[in-house]
This record gives C-alpha cells, sequence and structure tokens, in this order.
C-alpha cells in the first residue's frame, strides 16, 4: 500500500468532520470576495454604459453598450460552493452517519443549494430559494462551461442573473451574506485542534 493512501484511509473519515467542511465554506468564501471586488470596478463600468445607452435608444429601438460587460459568474461560483459547504457541515452535524470510511456519502455529493438547504433543516425565503437555484447551475456548468453539462438545464440556458447588473450584485452577495450569518448559528463552536492544516514546522535534531 502506498504511503499517502495509508494516510488518506486512516484519516478520511477525521477530514469528513463537520467542523473541516465548515472551515471549508469560510476559506471559500473569502477567495469569493477577492474575485467579486476584483470585478466590481469593471461591473460599475458597465453599469454606466449600459445606463447611457438606455439614453440613447432612438427610433431604432437599440443601442450599443460600450463597454463588456465583466465575467461575474466565477465569483458566484465559488459563493456556491461555499455556501454548498456551509449547508453539508450542518448535514454531517445533524447526521454523523453520513461519513464514511472510505469514501464520500452520495448525499454529500449534491451540488443543488436548494436541495442540501432542504437536506440540512435550513429555511429559505422565495427570494433565496430563486438565488440558490441560480447558484446551484453556475456551480455546476455556468461558470465552467459555455454549454449545459445535461439538457435538463436547457429551458434555463439564459438568466438576467448571468448579465448580472451592480445593484443585483449587491442584492445576491447580501443575501449570501446573510445566509452565512446565520446558518452558523445552527452549529456548536469548533473543536479545539492542536494542528490546522500544514501550519506546524517541527524539527528534528540528530
Amino acid at each position: 500500500m502506498k504511503e499517502e493512501d495509508s494516510f488518506l484511509r486512516q484519516h478520511f473519515k477525521y477530514y469528513q468532520e463537520w467542523d473541516h467542511w465548515l472551515e471549508k465554506a469560510k476559506k471559500l468564501k473569502r477567495a469569493s470576495l477577492i474575485l467579486y471586488n476584483a470585478d466590481l470596478p469593471d461591473l460599475q463600468l458597465y453599469d454606466q454604459a449600459y445606463k447611457k445607452a438606455l439614453e440613447e435608444i432612438g427610433e431604432e429601438s437599440k443601442a450599443p453598450v460600450r463597454h463588456r460587460h465583466p465575467d461575474m459568474l466565477p465569483a458566484f461560483s465559488m459563493f456556491g460552493s461555499a455556501l454548498e459547504n456551509l449547508f453539508k457541515a450542518v448535514m454531517v452535524h445533524k447526521d454523523p452517519d453520513l461519513i464514511g470510511a472510505d469514501k464520500l456519502s452520495q448525499d454529500l455529493k449534491s451540488h443543488d443549494l436548494v436541495h442540501l438547504a432542504g437536506e440540512a433543516g435550513v429555511a429559505l425565503s422565495e427570494p433565496e430559494t430563486r438565488l440558490l437555484a441560480w447558484l446551484s447551475e453556475v456551480v455546476i456548468w455556468k461558470a465552467r462551461y459555455s454549454v449545459p453539462t445535461n439538457l435538463k438545464f436547457g429551458d434555463r440556458f439564459f438568466h438576467r442573473l448571468d448579465n448580472i447588473s451592480l445593484t443585483d450584485a449587491e442584492a445576491c452577495r447580501n443575501a449570501i451574506d446573510e445566509l452565512f450569518a446565520r446558518i452558523p448559528n445552527m452549529l456548536p463552536d469548533p473543536p479545539a485542534k492542536s494542528i490546522e492544516g500544514f501550519d506546524l514546522l517541527v524539527v528534528w535534531k540528530e
């Protein structure tokens, strides 16, 4: 047995504990904000160009938007992945039997955020449900591919939020922040760990 295989088999269950899902959710959200904030100035310029185009619409009922729309989908994909890990933290805390000895539980492989919220027992408002439905598609394919991974998404190929405005982006971000403020209250304080990741340097002296 390879050494890395041995390590994985020994620690597979440990790394599925709810606090690891929670920690990953926090790290993904932090990375999401970096991408989001990097795209924000470009989105502001697009918004200005869009409003100017509305003012310039003439008899032909059309006008060019003179600034390219920034691709905000990677940022929102990471927001979605962060929420996915957050829901899974609650799921594992509620049902430790989801943790498998040598493979990830099928229940923890889903990217459907509305479904995962239900499994975690997180009550959603109607706007939150609509947001999570869109974020699910962003995570599954919109941020990664030019076409859906399955034809079942064909009737939702275009979504208003794909061409997101500054106002909508800020509203989505606020809703995500509210979920991140609310859901961790369903969990106890994370257990203290002597080592987190690879942050400890150990030196042996001969």
